[in-house]
């Protein structure tokens, strides 16, 4: 194995090499050309402001406010009709952290693509056991015994591009010996493990795939939609000199905008966009978010995510430790708001999402912000770091299961990657991940955790943001000091702002 990855890398560098003027050429002027468009995008974004500034203008002129209307679409709440204000505000703040990131990646990763004909990287068999208790993969993850395992299967119901194969499997890892991992495909009784050869590599590209897959486009989809969304747009109906609209703004700013973005527009599922991952058309996009929106936020009335309040893996215990803080500060805060504000913006909320006026409104607001700030957050930079930044991420699998295909135990690691994974479907994943899963920061402006502030009018308020502020700061040393720190706060959104 260890000599067909040397082989691989080497041939790629003897290519990158052989390729290294065209290559440079080449960077020239895919350079020259972005700088026009990058200037049309910027001036394309700057004329959607003035047009919103001009609404809200108006708007405000003959006294007509405008607000997001929740309604169910598509089978679970959520806001179609952005506000002028809130599109000025994600035009100004938001989108140009997105367009210089999109051009770059698409300039610099379309070398690699063309000149290196870059494929996916091979996980090594160690990364699953990683991944599963160290990443967003542990709120799946099922405890048997001394095994932790996963059931990917349900990533069979999608329906995807003609061509593309994810069937999904049950993975096994030993809790205390990362190595010691089996994978098990429906309806083959064999499970495979590091002595199958071609037909293990082939499994493991298969995991890769369908985690590539399944954690945007599926699982993560209950902390984006239903409650978030449907949060931010009650906000609306708060007054702005509110205690409560104070403490909410700053975590459900951005969320209308970015939810309608993913939703309606869908660019991810847009296959004539290069940064366009997913193999699989906008409906059915929406469909398999719908159901995990359904199962998790609608049906199971509003309460802190199961999968990450409760266990002791690592990523599960992360989350654990921000959430003190969090709670004990909202609690804090709603002291000093009329209990009649905090009774109205609960009921208005359950009208999408039943139960949330059911719980301890601290409870119910700690759990909403530690879930768009900490836990989303938490989800993509786990994503970036370990798969994204490695290589080890794609979503278009070319090749079957291992029992309908023709790899063959002796067949080269290098051959299989090659067949199963082409440069275009690399090259998509990685446009993606530099767009859309790392947290860019505003050129003037951040707005993440370490530096986290409220517009609150009390001096009480102001010192208890003060204090929380380094609350959370202490929990990050602390968490650093245990080897917990998945996702530092500096790498921690307010919000669910991309």
């Amino acid at each position: 194995m260890e000599i067909c990855m040397t082989t691989m890398l080497t041939r790629t560098q003897n290519n990158a090499l052989s390729a290294r003027p065209q290559a440079r050429l080449m960077q020239a002027l895919l350079f020259l050309k972005a700088i026009p468009l990058g200037i049309l995008l910027v001036l394309i974004c700057f004329f959607g402001w003035l047009r919103s500034a001009v609404q809200v203008a108006f708007s405000k002129l003959m006294g007509v406010p405008h607000r997001s209307e929740v309604i169910v679409w598509k089978g679970f709440p959520s806001v179609l009709d952005i506000t002028p204000a809130d599109n000025m505000d994600f035009d100004f703040w938001r989108k140009p952290s997105y367009i210089l990131p999109t051009l770059s990646a698409m300039n610099r990763y379309l070398l690699d693509k063309l000149y290196l004909d870059q494929r996916v990287t091979l996980a090594d068999d160690s990364d699953f056991h990683f991944w599963m208790t160290h990443g967003p993969l542990s709120r799946l993850v099922k405890t048997q015994g001394d095994m932790l395992s996963i059931d990917l299967t349900v990533i069979a119901d999608v329906s995807t591009d003609e061509g593309t194969q994810l069937p999904g499997m049950l993975i096994q890892v030993a809790r205390n010996d990362p190595m010691q991992i089996s994978m098990q495909f429906a309806g083959d009784d064999h499970v495979y493990s590091a002595r199958d050869g071609g037909l293990w590599v082939l499994a493991k590209l298969h995991a890769q795939a369908a985690i590539s897959f399944i954690l945007p486009g599926r699982f993560h989809g209950n902390i984006h939609f239903g409650l978030p969304c449907t949060a931010a747009a009650v906000l609306q109906t708060l007054p702005a000199e509110s205690v409560l609209y104070q403490l909410l703004a700053p975590h459900l700013r951005f969320t209308l905008r970015i939810n309608n973005e993913a939703l309606r527009v869908q660019r991810a599922q847009d296959r004539s966009k290069p940064y366009a991952p997913f193999p699989m058309s906008g409906e059915s996009f929406v469909q398999s978010i719908a159901v995990d929106v359904k199962e998790h936020v609608v049906d199971t009335a509003f309460r802190a995510p199961h999968w990450s309040m409760q266990g002791e893996l690592p990523f599960q215990r992360f989350g654990q430790a921000y959430y003190e803080p969090i709670h004990a500060f909202v609690a804090q805060v709603l002291e000093q708001e009329d209990p009649a504000v905090v009774r109205a913006y609960q009921q208005a909320v359950a009208q999408s999402v039943p139960g949330f006026d059911q719980v301890p409104a601290a409870d119910a607001i700690a759990t909403l912000i530690w879930q768009v700030s900490i836990l989303h957050s938490a989800d993509h930079h786990a994503m970036s770091v370990q798969m994204g930044e490695a290589g080890k991420s794609f979503m278009a699998m070319r090749l079957p299961v291992p029992a309908n295909s023709q790899i063959k135990a002796e067949t080269r690691a290098d051959d299989v990657v090659r067949m199963a994974c082409s440069a275009d479907a690399r090259y998509r994943a990685k446009v993606f991940e530099h767009t859309f899963v790392i947290g860019h920061k505003h050129p003037l402006w951040s707005n993440t955790m370490d530096q986290i502030s409220y517009r609150f009018q009390h001096t009480s308020l102001q010192q208890l943001a003060h204090d929380f502020r380094q609350q959370l700061m202490d929990t990050e040393a602390r968490l650093e000091s245990q080897g917990l720190n998945i996702c530092p706060l500096r790498h921690t959104f307010q919000s669910i702002c991309w």
